[in-house]
């Protein structure tokens, strides 16, 4: 996890001792240049920047934000915006611009470490874990990209979801011609029919 928080306040503090009891490593920036710097050295998982545009936030959180989505490893952080909270008599602003500017999440300054840990554990079971399964299939599909052999993956209703490159020349169909669709009707077309027998043979094989 990494804080961005221009000045320590109750808010900081509250997420630190958090982070600390759940036993989640954190650590805190305290300008958008050291934000940047660190995020780039860590690639953290979470970074939750102070949006709240008070006394205690001395930069542009927004700003900062499109620069650290603007990094290739942004595509697996979660990046949280706490804003001000506001009385049921206040109008409260649109988050448009928050999540224009790349923000995944947005919450509301509540500074009580129960209301902390429960919002790094909401975070946890929720985008954190997603983003790592996207980045392990992401991992997974990029080497089989790269395999000489060809590789077929289909559904519960044998409907093909993915094939690698090395699929497409054998049976010379391209991955949108085969998505969605059976592999034994495959068997039945008349296009590249002598590679697709061959193909039926070695599967029958279990080859």
């Amino acid at each position: 996890i990494l804080l961005v928080f221009g000045k320590e306040d109750g808010q900081s503090d509250g997420f630190w001792w958090a982070a600390e009891k759940l036993g989640y490593s954190c650590s805190i920036a305290r300008t958008p240049e050291t934000a940047l710097e660190a995020y780039l050295n860590n690639h953290h998982d979470v970074v939750i920047i102070d949006a709240r545009n008070n006394s205690s936030n001395c930069f542009d959180a927004e700003a900062l934000c499109r620069s650290i989505k603007a990094t290739k490893a942004s595509d697996y952080t979660v990046l949280v915006g706490v804003t001000k909270r506001y009385s049921e008599d206040e109008e409260e602003p649109s988050i448009l611009p928050l999540l224009r500017a790349g923000f995944t999440r947005r919450t509301q300054e509540n500074s009580s470490l129960s209301s902390c840990i429960n919002e790094l554990q909401t975070l946890e079971y929720g985008e954190v874990r997603y983003n790592l399964k996207l980045k392990a299939c992401t991992g997974l599909f990029t080497a089989l990209e790269h395999v000489s052999e060809a590789v077929e993956i289909t559904n519960s209703e044998h409907e093909i979801q993915y094939v690698n490159h090395a699929y497409e020349k054998v049976c010379g169909f391209t991955s949108d011609e085969l998505l969605g669709r059976d592999p034994a009707d495959l068997f039945k077309s008349e296009k590249n029919k002598d590679t697709i027998e061959t193909i039926n043979g070695h599967m029958k094989k279990g080859k």
